[in-house]
């Protein structure tokens, strides 16, 4: 039976996408290895922008991602309605059903 003074109901941002910065990759360059904490600590690299902490853009580990899902890559880069965090669900799930 449900408490509800207990239980909490959980909210999740869909506009926001929560990482952990691992390590700056290139010394000179705003590019760092993260980890996704919305999708159980996936790691990824991440353009953030200098001074602040907004990430411009992320992408796989392994750049040969881009020349193996080339048409799913076009179909999101076109698409304006998708969030980032959308964008990042459908890149986890075609991750996740590749392996």
């Amino acid at each position: 039976m449900r408490n509800p003074d207990r239980d909490r109901v959980k909210v999740h941002d869909g506009r926001t996408i929560k990482l952990r910065k691992l390590r700056k990759i290139d010394a000179g360059a705003d590019r760092y290895e993260v980890e996704l904490s919305d999708f159980r600590n996936r790691k990824a690299i991440a353009i953030i922008e200098p001074g602040t902490e907004y990430v411009k853009t992320f992408y796989p580990l392994d750049r040969s991602w881009f020349s193996i899902h080339a048409d799913m890559e076009t179909t999101l880069k076109v698409n304006s309605t998708m969030t980032l965090k959308e964008i990042a669900r459908v890149h986890i799930e075609k991750a996740v059903k590749s392996n």
